[in-house]
């Protein structure tokens, strides 16, 4: 029997594979993960909404994030039906001193979801015995991590299947936008103090300046728009809470930059810029599926403060939104309470924990092997 060293990557003998042709294999490192990119691509094509972010861009960047981290490998688990990928789970390996592996999703370091992409086409019970079947089969795994899981995806089903134990983590605040006849009609739906009070800013920003709202896809003005964005988050963030948090590094605008660089000439992100002459007030970090426009990142000049700069800008994200003809706008986490004021439905929002107690990882492997 080979040796294993302690630190190795979690062992599989070549291809797993699953019942009805189904072939299981895991990415290990970054050039594997390039040469699947088309196939990647491919597939999200095919998934629904609730698997946005588990497009190849966002996971791309998610690695190079955690790429540099101690004891840490790629664990892609990619599924194939012939020629064809048919699902992926994107995750990571975090070796443990003691020689055991937690596998963790491969996430951004910040609350934006947790996804995994699963043709339609394909019986979702198969991927799922498929990726069971795996997890049985690795050495040394003892425990699997997501930690933003949206209740009701394809994530959050997966997770389920493996009787993964789910823990709150909060939830996400969405604007229903599908039985509305469009923004005047949603307009005209709001109370009167809240339709007095839009024309009220508006005006009195008028006074300031010319006010127009921007849509920005080229790269160019993006990058400009989304480092302003995290500067002034950045200093939101101290003056709020004291504290740095995840927002901080310069890591995590890179990842957004990163993506959105990819995604904006293909209308799939966007920044929406509300100015008042030449004068930024309020911007905001958009990315946009075939049903959802996702509002991820959001930021104002403090010395607007007082014309609800933020408040603003998210009335005219619903009214881009019912331009464009999507479903809903996801305001995604966090406690805030201009959210409040928006929302008509909560997405609970879910960490999971898979524990696999070392007593029956032995036990685990020996019933795959007899299967």
């Amino acid at each position: 029997m080979t040796k294993v060293d302690a630190w190795s990557p979690v062992v599989e003998h070549g291809p797993h594979v699953i019942r009805d042709a189904l072939v299981l294999t895991v990415v290990r490192d970054t050039s594997a993960l390039e040469q699947i990119k088309s196939d990647w691509d491919d597939l999200a094509k095919k998934c629904d909404d609730d698997a946005f972010f588990g497009a190849y861009p966002f996971i791309s960047e998610a690695w190079e994030r955690h790429r540099n981290d101690r004891r840490t490998s790629l664990h892609i688990i990619i599924i194939r039906l012939g020629n064809a990928l048919v699902a992926t789970v994107p995750l990571i390996e975090q070796r443990e001193w003691f020689g055991t592996v937690v596998l963790k999703w491969l996430d951004s370091k910040t609350p934006l979801y947790d996804c995994i992409l699963v043709d339609p086409a394909i019986d979702f019970c198969q991927v799922a015995e498929a990726v069971r079947d795996h997890l049985a089969s690795a050495r040394r795994v003892r425990k699997l991590k997501a930690d933003v899981v949206p209740a009701g995806t394809t994530a959050d089903r997966l997770l389920t299947h493996l009787a993964a134990k789910p823990h709150s983590f909060g939830s996400a605040c969405t604007v229903a936008l599908q039985q509305l006849g469009g923004w005047d009609d949603y307009f005209a739906k709001r109370s009167a103090n809240t339709r007095q009070a839009y024309r009220r800013h508006i005006r009195l920003l008028e006074r300031e300046g010319p006010v127009r709202f921007e849509h920005i896809t080229d790269p160019a003005g993006m990058a400009v728009a989304i480092q302003w964005i995290f500067e002034r988050k950045r200093d939101w963030v101290i003056e709020r809470h004291g504290t740095p948090n995840w927002i901080m590094p310069y890591e995590t605008e890179a990842y957004f930059q990163g993506a959105a660089a990819t995604l904006g000439p293909i209308g799939k992100a966007f920044i929406l810029r509300l100015m008042c002459g030449e004068e930024c007030v309020s911007s905001a970090l958009c990315f946009a599926s075939q049903r959802t426009i996702y509002l991820s990142k959001m930021a104002f000049d403090p010395k607007w403060r007082k014309f609800s700069p933020g408040w603003l800008l998210i009335m005219e994200t619903v009214r881009l939104a019912f331009g464009i003809g999507v479903d809903k706008v996801d305001l995604m986490t966090g406690a805030d309470d201009w959210k409040e004021r928006f929302t008509d439905n909560y997405v609970d929002i879910r960490k999971y924990r898979l524990a696999i107690p070392l007593f029956r990882i032995n036990r685990l492997q020996r019933r795959h092997r007899k299967n």
